[in-house]
């Protein structure tokens, strides 16, 4: 559009330019004519020299525009690549956004695990404890058993040898 189209309206626009310029020196001198009559016009630049000046000024336009074509053609394909290159990462962040959302999902699955196992550690240790208490209780009635066990044939000797004693 810039390097084509526009040059060529305003091809049109200057070529219709001298046609403008010769009309508007009429209506120029028409309304100086009037101004004899009471219509006040008294311009600081004259109409057709108004469009005269627009004719030098947008002149070079429609050239200068079409010599911007190769850069601006360059700069359409950068916006291309820029374009391509933005999906790219479009598309990275999406996976990234992905990743992540499964890694929480992850960490949260092992936030429930770690508790659970936290809790059956707990119920270990109060049934280790109670087991503890338990065992110590198992090993004083064994070795109490054992004690008395042992007590009887000591005890038994024992009087064996004090009534043989007593009795020679």
């Amino acid at each position: 559009v810039a390097t084509v189209d526009t040059p060529d309206a305003l091809d049109a626009v200057v070529d219709a330019l001298p046609a403008i310029e010769q009309v508007a020196a009429i209506i120029d001198n028409t309304l100086g004519i009037l101004s004899f009559v009471g219509v006040d016009y008294n311009p600081e630049v004259p109409f057709d020299q108004a469009v005269s000046e627009l004719e030098d000024a947008i002149g070079d336009l429609p050239q200068q525009l079409r010599d911007q074509a190769e850069p601006l053609g360059s700069l359409q394909d950068d916006f291309a690549s820029f374009g391509t290159s933005a999906a790219d990462i479009a598309d990275d962040l999406a996976l990234l956004q992905t990743q992540l959302d499964e890694a929480q999902r992850l960490l949260d699955a092992y936030a429930e695990t770690t508790g659970e196992a936290s809790a059956v550690v707990t119920g270990i240790r109060s049934d280790l404890a109670w087991q503890r208490w338990v065992a110590l209780l198992v090993v004083i009635l064994v070795t109490g058993a054992l004690a008395a066990l042992q007590a009887v044939p000591i005890l038994f000797g024992h009087r064996l040898t004090n009534s043989d004693s007593g009795g020679a």
